[in-house]
């Protein structure tokens, strides 16, 4: 068993968005192994590089960064977001991603980046989190469950190729 280790976890700053970059394409290179439609494209970081700054400067998100001394190591997005106006609770958050270095899995950054984004809902009144996950991500429906998720909707595609 890999030895568990105790992080800091941060909001991300300018200087944190290249180690994150590169997070992000492993993060995607996994997934693509799982659904080659997410595939990312050969400018897909530097389109990602620019969500990241405008998730940086908003209000209504907020991009936390795992350091192991000064390496980043995880990452995660969330933000808030509204149901349609017919519902009793329109807002709720959102974890856009979460995604942790192969090297740093199974050792509790994962845990550590999700308490803080519990904080930071929680400092916003927010109760109710949503995410996706990919059906045959096992890793990823593993951890969202021991961390207390549950099935909500189910999104269905078809490929017309």
């Amino acid at each position: 068993m890999k030895k568990r280790i105790d992080i800091p976890v941060v909001p991300a700053a300018d200087s944190h968005i290249p180690e994150v970059v590169e997070i992000w394409k492993e993060f995607m290179d996994f997934h693509s192994d799982i659904d080659p439609f997410l595939e990312r494209r050969d400018d897909g970081h530097e389109h990602f590089e620019n969500y990241l700054r405008e998730r940086i400067d908003s209000d209504d998100a907020a991009v936390l960064v795992a350091l192991d001394e000064d390496r980043v190591i995880g990452y995660s997005i969330v933000f808030i977001s509204n149901h349609p106006p017919v519902l009793k609770t329109e807002r709720y958050g959102f974890i856009d991603s979460l995604a942790v270095r192969s090297t740093y899995r199974r050792r509790g950054v994962g845990t550590a980046i999700l308490k803080k984004m519990h904080e930071w809902f929680d400092s916003r009144g927010i109760d109710r989190i949503q995410l996706n996950v990919l059906p045959g991500n096992e890793i990823g429906n593993s951890f969202w469950r021991k961390s207390g998720f549950r099935d909500f909707t189910h999104t269905l595609c078809m490929d017309k190729k």
